[in-house]
């Protein structure tokens, strides 16, 4: 899926790091909870995503975490973009 055009794009103005060419890990997951967002955790790969979007549904559940929302973003076109936000209480 290609991220939709009136996605955001949350590069940190500070970090020129990814300006321009990101394709070593072109996607990110950040964790919101009632503390505030968690480092960012950077894939390969849609699946491997996932995966640890999977694993931290299942944190959430079962009381080890407290995760309010998991945002998803992906690198395309020189910027990250949002890709999708998932609400734990959906599951």
């Amino acid at each position: 899926m290609k991220p939709s055009s009136d996605s955001l794009h949350v590069s940190s103005p500070t970090d020129t790091s990814d300006v321009f060419v990101r394709t070593s890990k072109p996607w990110r997951v950040v964790l919101d909870s009632p503390t505030g967002s968690s480092p960012e955790a950077e894939f390969t790969s849609e699946t491997k995503t996932y995966e640890y979007v999977r694993t931290e549904l299942q944190k959430t559940e079962a009381g080890e975490t407290k995760t309010t929302a998991i945002r998803i973003y992906q690198w395309s076109d020189g910027r990250w973009w949002h890709f999708e936000t998932i609400q734990p209480e959906e599951f």
